[in-house]
């Protein structure tokens, strides 16, 4: 197999995590499921993913859970399997019996792909209980444990590749995503910091998949803590061993952070390729945080222009796009920017990806869709006053609001655009 043809284009879907966080249970999952099936699916948009703590057994706020270990016992335990591996907690999946299969079964029953969270590393419980390896002759948890551990969930012990039975544990849990039909793994904690360690864990997951048989798209994020996520300086060993990997913390619906992406995102338009995409995070728009945290359950407080900020940049970074918000209950005005046909073209099928001016103010971006090409101006200052541009449109060839469909005049191939604060004109060139 060839990992690269797992997602030859970024892949597009919705995760629960913006909306519930680490407490989805299988009838929210299976709402948006079937809104996907009933009126998205027709747009691209194809898998659905089970975000964190799937085998933890509270529903709860969004804010990451932990355990306490004393007197030889877990105040609240993870449901794992006799070989250390993490089934669903049937307090949040009651039909699942130890197994994905029915979810899987339900996703591609209606044409999707299905896709599940997974921390780095061993769960903690089967480390202290020194449970077996599956596949090995007396090797334990404890045995295969590194030491580099997640710092803001402290569910598992960081893997030693190094270490007899590492390998097999991996090979063991991808086995067993294999048998329930898993399309789609998000490895957490994954990306930042990137040493050494955590570079031999990606390879063995990668190395896990590859001996499944079974396409398994392996997306990777970083977790929480500091500002940038993947380090750019390795580069070549995402692209060889990830299919997409976050370059950025979590991107919530603020200001602030779709600004800051700005910069992350320039660096690593070089490294955009097929079946390999830098990550900008989900798309927080729609109906966010039903079990609190973060500022509590709301509306995407993005604006009109903000939201067409996002997706533009989401397109010409040929980012992955994930649908953060619980869609039964988002409004249309958020639903309609993910019906945005040619926006999701742009992010589908784009060449050539670029950046055509870095600035800190008003950036743009260039990318090409057969003989079309698009050009994203960007006005993303803090300052309140609007921007005037002129736009050279070359002989030949029509100017085009790709937002709006509108022609864009011009004048002896000149054109004036006005970029409102933090907004966006991306523009469809196109011969006459």
């Amino acid at each position: 197999m060839d990992k690269n043809s797992f997602a030859k284009k970024p892949p597009m879907g919705w995760n629960s995590y913006d909306c519930f966080g680490h407490a989805v249970d299988e009838n929210e999952f299976k709402q948006n499921v079937d809104y996907v099936c009933e009126n998205l699916k027709e747009y691209g948009w194809e898998y659905c993913v089970v975000d964190f703590c799937w085998s933890y057994p509270i529903k709860g706020p969004i804010n990451a859970p932990s355990q306490r270990y004393e007197n030889g016992r877990f105040d609240v335990e993870l449901w794992l399997d006799d070989f250390g591996r993490p089934i669903p907690a049937p307090t949040k999946f009651p039909s699942a019996n130890g197994s994905f299969k029915y979810l899987a079964d339900y996703c591609h029953e209606r044409g999707l792909k299905f896709g599940i969270h997974l921390m780095r590393g061993v769960p903690r419980q089967a480390v202290e209980y020194k449970l077996p390896i599956y596949g090995t002759d007396g090797i334990t948890a404890d045995m295969i444990i590194s030491g580099e551990d997640c710092d803001w969930l402290n569910h598992n012990k960081g893997l030693d590749m190094d270490k007899p039975g590492a390998q097999e544990y991996l090979d063991s849990i991808f086995k067993q995503y294999a048998e329930w039909e898993v399309d789609y793994i998000k490895l957490d904690d994954a990306a930042r910091p990137y040493t050494s360690g955590r570079m031999k864990e990606v390879e063995g997951y990668h190395k896990a998949i590859m001996a499944t048989g079974r396409p398994m798209v392996l997306s990777l994020s970083p977790g929480a803590i500091s500002h940038e996520s993947a380090p750019v300086e390795q580069a070549e060993h995402f692209i060889k061993y990830a299919n997409a990997w976050r370059i950025k913390d979590d991107v919530w619906d603020n200001t602030k952070h779709l600004r800051d992406i700005f910069p992350i995102a320039e660096k690593w338009a070089p490294y955009i390729g097929e079946g390999h995409f830098p990550d900008a995070d989900m798309l927080p728009i729609g109906r966010l945080l039903k079990c609190g945290g973060f500022g509590g359950e709301r509306d995407t407080r993005l604006s009109k222009k903000e939201k067409e900020v996002m997706l533009t940049l989401w397109a010409m970074l040929r980012s992955p796009l994930m649908m953060g918000g619980h869609l039964p209950e988002s409004k249309d005005e958020d639903l309609a920017f993910y019906k945005q046909k040619e926006v999701i073209a742009l992010n589908q099928n784009s060449t050539d990806n670029r950046v055509i001016k870095k600035d800190l103010k008003y950036p743009i971006w260039g990318a090409r869709v057969g003989e079309k090409e698009y050009q994203a101006y960007f006005n993303i200052a803090k300052s309140v006053m609007p921007k005037i541009m002129k736009i050279t449109i070359p002989e030949g060839y029509k100017a085009t609001d790709a937002w709006t469909n509108d022609e864009i005049k011009t004048k002896g191939g000149k054109a004036y655009i006005v970029l409102t604060p933090m907004s966006t004109k991306l523009i469809r060139l196109e011969k006459i």
